[in-house]
């Protein structure tokens, strides 16, 4: 028997079993529908974290002493010049709290300077970034997210608004006079919690209010493609020059670490997802069992006239797999509606990727081969004058 003839064969018993076949091509739908939603959920959220992680700008390199204490300002100098540093900010973070009008919340408090936006991906919406000047000269100002302006005005243009910044129970009226893009709002929604908000202050400013806190950290962005080798011979130059012992951090392993983890979710959540389509590919093993019962005197007839055994094993397999592939397909068309419904209603951008198809129907094809190889080897080898002779 032809290939082609054992295709058309097994579509032909396919149609002709309308009642079983649409419950064997549901079972399987339901379960790659689970498999393809996990993996493109999955897909969407590693691409909105990557997003919201470089819109943050957690990139570069941060050098630190190993004792804890505060980068020097000739280190600062010696590290802006030095070769494959684009960029350079001495970098203090503490925890506090803001309140904006009748809003109050915890926020992450930043001492930064001039070089703010050359070191972190800013996006100024109104207003301007501190100048070297106004970092100088201690000037108590702030730039805060869109977010906790919406949140008290309704509105994102609140330049020259007082804000009150808390950092260790010590309280300082800031004039707000940035507002920046916000940074933690949609990475907040995919993780799930409230995030604090993200205030940057003068580090001098935030010394002056807690001298415990000290610019401990110079937060570089680094040209190349090694920032690792960067950032060794930055340490040695420092050394030999300054006598400052230095270590570093290349903040790039972070982006890796998230992704890892998505990867790793979507991963194990799909495998809980595969357990419906085992529970289908067993139902499609339960049809295909009842099919050569069924058939067993047509099984007989073909043997008389001439099918051999792996004929009769290619097109019971051929029958399964093609269950399966249509309930794949299926499966995939669902979860690409559900796709599109979601985005319609959440603007969550999901892209359905060619490996998630590909995926799926693989794993729709190893079902029907895998469920449907014992049913088949079982018809094979049915004798053919018992089969004819059955009722």
């Amino acid at each position: 028997m032809r290939l082609l003839d054992t295709m058309v064969t097994a579509a032909k018993n396919v149609l002709f079993a309308g009642t079983r076949t649409a419950l064997c091509v549901l079972s399987i739908c339901i379960g790659i529908t689970s498999v393809s939603t996990v993996m493109g959920l999955g897909n969407a959220a590693g691409g909105s974290i990557q997003k919201e992680l470089d819109r943050i700008g957690v990139r570069g390199i941060a050098f630190y002493q190993p004792s804890g204490g505060a980068i020097p300002a000739e280190a600062v100098m010696a590290v802006q010049q030095a070769d494959g540093i684009a960029a350079a900010m001495p970098l203090s973070l503490t925890a506090g709290s803001v309140q904006l009008r009748n809003i109050s919340s915890s926020a992450g408090i930043l001492g930064v300077d001039s070089n703010l936006d050359r070191v972190f991906q800013i996006t100024v919406i109104h207003g301007s970034l501190p100048s070297e000047e106004q970092v100088r000269s201690r000037n108590k100002i702030a730039v805060i997210d869109e977010e906790l302006a919406l949140r008290a005005y309704k509105r994102t243009n609140i330049i020259g608004k007082q804000l009150s910044v808390t950092v260790n129970g010590v309280t300082e009226k800031m004039e707000i006079c940035g507002v920046i893009q916000s940074q933690s709002a949609s990475l907040s929604m995919l993780l799930g919690g409230q995030l604090p908000y993200l205030v940057y202050i003068p580090y001098t400013v935030l010394q002056e209010m807690s001298p415990d806190i000290q610019a401990d950290k110079l937060i570089t962005s680094a040209e190349g493609e090694d920032p690792e080798s960067v950032a060794a011979a930055v340490i040695e130059q420092l050394k030999r020059k300054l006598g400052i012992d230095c270590s570093f951090e290349n903040l790039n392993r972070y982006l890796g670490s998230f992704t890892l983890i998505t990867n790793v979710l979507t991963v194990f959540i799909s495998g809980i997802a595969v357990i419906s389509v085992v529970v289908g590919g067993i139902g499609v093993m339960n049809a295909m069992v009842s099919s050569v019962e069924v058939r067993t005197r047509e099984i007989g007839i073909y043997r008389a006239l001439g099918a051999q055994k792996r004929d009769i094993l290619r097109a019971f397999l051929a029958e399964s797999m093609l269950l399966c592939l249509c309930g794949g397909a299926c499966g995939i068309t669902l979860s690409w509606c559900l796709f599109q419904l979601l985005q319609a209603l959440f603007s969550v951008h999901i892209l359905f990727r060619w490996k998630t198809i590909f995926i799926s129907l693989c794993i729709s094809a190893s079902c029907g081969a895998l469920f449907g190889f014992l049913p088949a080897l079982r018809a094979a080898r049915l004798d053919p004058i018992q089969a004819i002779r059955s009722e």
